[in-house]
């Protein structure tokens, strides 16, 4: 019975770590490889729960023109967690408040972003770029 009860601790323990912890290839901080002075594009994946959530950052023209939160939990994607290193999502324009949509890939330690749809309105997201985890 204790040797049941241990191997039942050491499982709700592993289980617990998957389920909250940042278990999946595309979750992190990642950063485009193209940043410099003049534009700087971030994207956050995080697991909670039972999905995937995330939040990206594009500022262009040295900081004059920003599509980013400064909430925490204000997200501008929430998906189901995908099978694959892909998944394609509706994406919020935190400048315009409108959705597109973007598809992004995992392959090879790097994050390919494609805008498929662009938000109504005036945003700021780059059409493609590829992303580099951020440590």
């Amino acid at each position: 019975m204790k040797r049941y009860l241990q191997i039942l601790f050491v499982f709700l323990i592993f289980t617990s770590c998957n389920s909250n912890g940042q278990n999946c290839s595309i979750c992190g901080d990642w950063k485009w490889e193209k940043n410099d002075d003049k534009r700087d594009f971030t994207l956050q994946i995080m697991k909670r729960d039972s999905i995937l959530v995330g939040k990206h950052c594009y500022i262009v023209d040295s900081g004059n023109k920003m599509d980013c939160s400064s909430q925490n939990n204000d997200y501008s994607f929430k998906s189901a967690i995908p099978n694959s290193d892909s998944l394609t999502i509706k994406i919020r324009s935190f400048y315009s408040n409108e959705f597109g949509i973007v598809s992004i890939k995992y392959y090879k330690e790097k994050i390919y972003w494609k805008l498929l749809q662009l938000p109504k309105g005036e945003f700021y997201l780059p059409r493609e770029a590829i992303l580099i985890y951020n440590n």
